[in-house]
């Protein structure tokens, strides 16, 4: 199989379910609408292939071309022919290079064949099944692979890669790296399809790598690791090492050669193979593949590894990736990872330009300050473009993955710090009122001064979720009143008041939930009634208030005098004006 020229991924079209060529996503007389793998991280990695594909191949040369290629598909021949060049280094069996597998099969062949199941990340690994420790994802679930379902578990293990014993390197961007999208809505002045999905998140060529001095440079053995000779970690001074405890002389550290930005091309980041592998395609049978369920006449069964691959080191910087450092005076920038999922608090970080200590990825850079409005002025519309943040990624404890995450975020209308601040007042106040629910919780159901520790990560989570529809509406409603200029001083205070209600309302409601529900022992209605006391004193607070802006002494239920404009953004808001 070769994954250029041939229809391996599976995607919705117009016309239903179908597995197409890459080159077919550029159709627009029975529109690809998006990919359809049976696995969420397949999809989120199929994705990533795609970009990297059009990337590699043929990028934007400025904004007007970009916004030229969104509006107007180049068509699926010409992307045919603009991605055949690349096809002799996509193939996924052979003789000559194999997509993202090793570059001399030999040195595996030594190798014991693993099941080919072990490709998926949550898959029980040796100790597990050895120890009968696979109590949650049973072994044996997965014993067969169609190419396409191998191929895309072989892409989905390389690009998050997860630590994995001595040697088994992590990812370029680290085990389970955070992956942001820009995506549109259903609601775009043109209909959503998986090129555009694709085009969105392809930054122009001057973009990837500048000033690296292989960036304009085209040869495939630069950008494709599998092209040439595999770039190991081994330690290089072992030699030395054993020979100097046998002599009982001086033995040299340990050198494990690493792949630096320097030594590699700049779109190296989106072919990135930390692990030596080598598919077995002669133990292929014919039946059904047991992830998608579809018959193949050569399914793949196991495959081949080996220990320390390219071990990448920091200083690439991945276009879909945001990074943090841990102080705003630090030089290195770290690729950020899901941690406990994603929800709004994190949306500064992900879609906002003013935290100093992180920086969102560069598509989502570059669509807010470029794209968005050239691409409005060439439709001619002054109203704003919805469009998202698409972020998802594998929240990992070392080798050991917890959950796949993903979140959708809208994105603000227009690039304003003035909506970040706003925005930030919003997210330190759900903060606070957050805390005065947990230390409310934790006096219901303990006595002062009792040392008993209660993880109350439970009600946090539940109250982030609670109060999230109410932030992105009205994040959307001040999104929009500041397409043109900003928020009146009565429309910001209007949302101020909704916020502050909402999650007033919400801790007040996760108190009655929770509140009852503790330990048995530990039972005491006076106890709690003090305690829903002091969180409604604490959410009427002055600390709160003056987190939101709003006056000390302005009472939780107030609400801005009658007027014209103050209706409107409450309708906008889903609100019943007073």
């Amino acid at each position: 199989m070769n994954l250029i020229e041939d229809r391996w991924l599976p995607v919705v079209r117009a016309q239903g379910y179908a597995r197409i060529a890459p080159w077919e996503i550029a159709d627009t007389e029975n529109p690809v609408l998006r990919l359809a793998a049976t696995r969420p991280d397949f999809n989120a990695s199929l994705l990533q292939f795609l970009i990297g594909l059009i990337q590699t191949a043929c990028p934007p040369t400025g904004t007007q071309d970009w916004v030229a290629g969104y509006v107007q598909p180049p068509g699926p021949d010409a992307l045919r022919s603009t991605l055949a060049p690349l096809a002799p280094w996509f193939a996924l069996g052979g003789d000559g290079a194999r997509f993202m597998q090793d570059f001399a099969p030999q040195d595996l062949a030594e190798q014991e064949p693993d099941d080919i199941a072990a490709l998926l990340i949550e898959s029980p690994g040796e100790q597990s099944t050895k120890f009968n420790k696979d109590l949650f994802v049973k072994r044996g679930g997965v014993q067969a692979l169609c190419p396409p379902c191998a191929a895309a578990a072989l892409l989905t293990l390389q690009t998050n890669a997860p630590a994995g014993g001595a040697g088994n390197n992590t990812s370029l961007r680290g085990g389970g790296p955070l992956t942001t999208f820009v995506a549109a809505t259903g609601q775009d002045a043109l209909p959503t399809t998986l090129w555009r999905a694709v085009w969105l998140n392809v930054l122009e060529r001057a973009s990837v790598g500048p000033n690296h001095p292989q960036a304009e440079m085209n040869d495939p053995t630069l950008i494709f690791p599998w092209a040439t000779p595999t770039r190991t970690s081994q330690d290089s001074n072992s030699v030395a090492r054993k020979a100097a405890r046998k002599t009982g002389g001086d033995a040299p550290e340990k050198h494990r050669p690493q792949v630096t930005y320097a030594d590699g091309h700049p779109l190296h980041v989106f072919w990135a193979t930390p692990r030596r592998i080598v598919l077995d395609l002669t133990s292929a049978d014919s039946g059904e593949c047991d992830l998608c369920g579809e018959a193949s006449p050569h399914r793949v069964r196991q495959y081949r590894a080996r220990n320390y691959g390219a071990n990448y080191t920091t200083g690439w910087r991945h276009p879909l990736s945001p990074y943090y450092r841990l102080k705003p005076t630090d030089v290195e920038w770290m690729p950020l990872h899901p941690k406990g999922g994603m929800n709004y608090r994190d949306w500064l970080g992900l879609v906002g330009a003013c935290v100093p200590t992180v920086e969102r990825a560069a598509v989502v850079a570059e669509f807010a300050m470029k794209r968005r409005e050239a691409l409005s002025r060439h439709l001619r519309n002054p109203r704003r473009l919805p469009f998202r943040l698409y972020a998802c990624g594998y929240d990992m404890d070392n080798m050991k993955p917890l959950c796949w995450h993903e979140s959708h975020m809208p994105l603000p209308a227009v690039e304003s710090r003035y909506i970040e601040d706003v925005v930030s007042q919003w997210i330190d106040s759900a903060e606070l009122a957050a805390s005065s629910l947990r230390m409310a919780l934790k006096s219901a159901w303990f006595s002062p001064g009792a040392t008993v520790r209660a993880d109350f990560d439970f009600a946090t989570d539940a109250y982030w979720q609670a109060t999230e529809p109410e932030f992105y509406r009205l994040l959307d409603v001040l999104s929009e009143a500041s397409v043109e200029a900003r928020a009146s001083d009565e429309a910001l205070l209007e949302f101020r008041l909704r916020w502050h209600q909402g999650l007033r309302r919400a801790a007040e409601q996760l108190f009655e939930q929770y509140a009852e529900s503790g330990p048995a022992e530990q039972g005491n209605a006076k106890r709690v009634a003090l305690a829903r006391h002091q969180l409604m004193r604490n959410l009427d607070g002055a600390k709160l208030k003056n987190a939101l802006g709003l006056p000390d002494d302005m009472p939780a239920s107030s609400k801005p005098a009658k007027s014209a404009s103050r209706r409107a953004a409450a309708n906008k808001a889903g609100a019943t004006p007073a």
